[in-house]
């Protein structure tokens, strides 16, 4: 298992971008959220984390209560995985007030190859694209592609994956 880490980079006038790294459990500790709130705009980015263990749930919802008391603070959630959004769904305070899902992963699943493909997506207008999504699949390491692409499908129901943002609405 990956221990869990984080790179803090500086975007200069564009804030401060949080890479989040490895797996969130009881062990996860993550930076002082005083020093983040010295910037006008975070990015936290989840695309490095390979999984949230329910006390890594527990230790990220008290950072995210800190991070709420910043409310000047402009908090954007990237390349958010299922799980990611899975927690967003479920977990009240898992996404701050202050913050929004500027990019997610859509699953895709493959009947043919039994595989589960993802899709990055930013947010805008998610609602109306995510049917689009399939269209969009690349992928090289399969000796059926694009023959099986006709069997593709959403690895998810679609209202309940995007609950999040009617919440916001």
């Amino acid at each position: 298992m990956i221990e869990f880490t984080y790179e803090l980079r500086d975007l200069s006038e564009h804030g401060l971008e949080l890479v989040l790294i490895g797996y969130m459990d009881e062990q996860t500790v993550l930076p002082d959220v005083a020093k983040l709130a010295n910037t006008h705009r975070l990015i936290i980015n989840f695309g490095r984390v390979n999984a949230i263990l329910s006390m890594g749930v527990k230790t990220w919802v008290r950072f995210a209560d800190e991070l709420e008391k910043h409310p000047n603070l402009k908090i954007e959630f990237k390349n958010c995985s299922r799980q990611v959004v899975d927690q967003i769904n479920l977990v009240k305070g898992f996404l701050p007030d202050n913050a929004d899902v500027t990019s997610m992963f859509i699953p895709i699943f493959c009947e043919t190859c039994n595989r589960t493909f993802k899709v990055l997506k930013k947010t805008d207008n998610i609602t109306e694209e995510i049917n689009k999504v399939i269209a969009q699949v690349e992928v090289s390491d399969c000796d059926q592609f694009p023959g099986c692409k006709e069997t593709f499908e959403l690895e998810c129901n679609q209202a309940s994956y995007l609950k999040f943002i009617e919440r916001r609405s």
